[in-house]
């Protein structure tokens, strides 16, 4: 199933996953992240609900405008 981004979405991404040390690390611009109280998270769609959730981040790396981050729902 292909989901599409809704209208006024900032970005839509589909996130390439690598593995390291056992650690699911993705790749994604800034612009993805936001701050949720004292931490990083970015918002993840569940297609089979139709429902964006918050998800906790960590940032690794930043290159430029891009962050490598590690997350528990990541994998």
């Amino acid at each position: 199933m292909k989901v599409r981004p809704p209208l006024g979405s900032t970005v839509f991404a589909t996130p390439k996953i690598k593995m390291i040390a056992d650690t699911a690390v993705i790749k994604l611009p800034t612009s993805a992240l936001r701050q949720d109280g004292n931490s990083s998270a970015v918002r993840v769609l569940d297609p089979e609900n139709a429902t964006v959730k918050s998800l906790s981040v960590q940032v690794l790396t930043a290159e430029g405008i891009w962050r490598s981050l590690a997350g528990p729902q990541a994998r």
